[in-house]
């Protein structure tokens, strides 16, 4: 039965997420909003099965990663549909869970190879937290880009709302990852001692943190055209990607 579920609800969920995708392409909203949720659904029942399956919250594998950043972005996306968000954000987002679950097909229920560790409250909080964000930013960044592209357009919408959901977004994400990383000083107690053991990881943690900061630090007195919008939408992206794809 677990086989089945590793093996058709994920391409299901796809599917939704695809069939939500046109349905917003074709001004039909209301449909959107139903497929997004069954969508969701599909993703929280293979959550429970991955959970049956290894007994832990998600590590890094492709499979992993791509499933539970797509059960993130889909969750954002339904709140986001509740407040009556732009159709380009819904639109857009549904496609990207299909990017992510169509990512994770080739790898249907491949998990991270099984290490002591991973049976650890503190190990498994810092790689679920971490992937948590990474959904997190993806949602951050479909709102900065969506501002972005009002300013290019010059559509007399200023998208100060907008870039202010994506803000508020992006902070959410630094807050989520930097629980993932009071969660990892806690592994390096476990696993080496102390809390601070410098390697390439920890540069890259810290890389990704300022990358992180700087959309939220632009000065708001900055006029020049989309700088604000541009620079959360590239920071973002590359932050996300470098948090799924270490």
């Amino acid at each position: 039965m677990n086989d089945f579920f590793v093996q058709y609800v994920p391409v299901l969920a796809f599917f939704a997420h695809v069939a939500a995708f046109v349905s917003y392409v074709l001004e039909h909203r209301q449909a959107g909003r139903r497929w997004t949720w069954i969508g969701f659904f599909l993703l929280i029942g293979m959550a429970f099965v991955n959970w049956n399956a290894v007994h832990r919250f998600p590590v890094y594998s492709l499979y992993e990663t791509f499933v539970h950043a797509a059960l993130v972005l889909a969750l954002c996306l339904i709140v986001s549909g509740k407040i009556q968000s732009p159709k380009a954000i819904l639109q857009w987002g549904n496609l990207l869970v299909a990017v992510l679950l169509g990512l994770a097909l080739p790898v249907l229920g491949q998990f991270n190879h099984d290490f002591y560790m991973y049976q650890i409250a503190p190990v498994q909080l810092f790689f679920v937290l971490r992937i948590t964000a990474g959904g997190i930013l993806l949602y951050s960044f479909l709102l900065f880009a969506c501002a972005w592209r009002q300013k290019l357009e010059n559509t007399g919408n200023s998208g100060a709302e907008i870039l202010r959901r994506a803000k508020s977004a992006l902070v959410l994400a630094a807050t989520v990852y930097l629980g993932s990383e009071f969660s990892g000083t806690v592994w390096c107690l476990l696993g080496w001692g102390d809390t601070w053991h410098w390697s390439s990881n920890f540069f890259q943690s810290t890389a990704i943190f300022l990358l992180l900061m700087l959309p939220l630090h632009i000065p708001p007195a900055w006029k020049k055209p989309g700088c604000r919008t541009a620079t959360g939408s590239l920071c973002t992206l590359a932050a996300a990607l470098a948090i799924m794809l270490p």
